[in-house]
C-alpha cells in the first residue's frame, strides 16, 4: 500500500528522539534518518501505513502500531 505524503507529520527513532515535519514552523519534507541519532526516523507504520501517533507523549511510549500491531523498529533500527 502507498500512500501520499501528508501536509504535516510526526515520527521518531528507535532513540525515541521527536521529530516534525511541514507548515508552518517545521522542514517541508520529512526527514529519513534522525539529526540527533542517526537512526531511521519511523512516520508511520511500515507493516499498514497507519501515521504514527500524533499527541507527543503517546508517541514518545509507541513502540508498536495501534491499527495492525506490528512492530516500529525490527532488529535493525539503524536501516531497516
Amino acid at each position: 500500500m502507498t500512500t501520499a505524503t501528508p501536509d504535516r507529520g510526526v515520527g521518531k527513532c528507535a532513540e525515541n528522539h521527536l521529530g516534525s515535519y511541514g507548515y508552518p514552523t517545521r522542514p517541508e519534507h520529512p526527514y529519513a534518518f534522525c539529526p540527533q541519532c542517526g537512526h531511521r526516523i519511523v512516520w508511520q507504520c511500515p507493516a499498514c501505513d497507519a501515521p504514527v501517533p500524533s499527541d507527543p507523549d503517546e508517541l514518545q511510549a509507541a513502540r508498536f502500531c495501534r491499527d495492525c500491531g506490528a512492530p516500529y523498529f525490527g532488529d535493525d533500527p539503524i536501516r531497516d
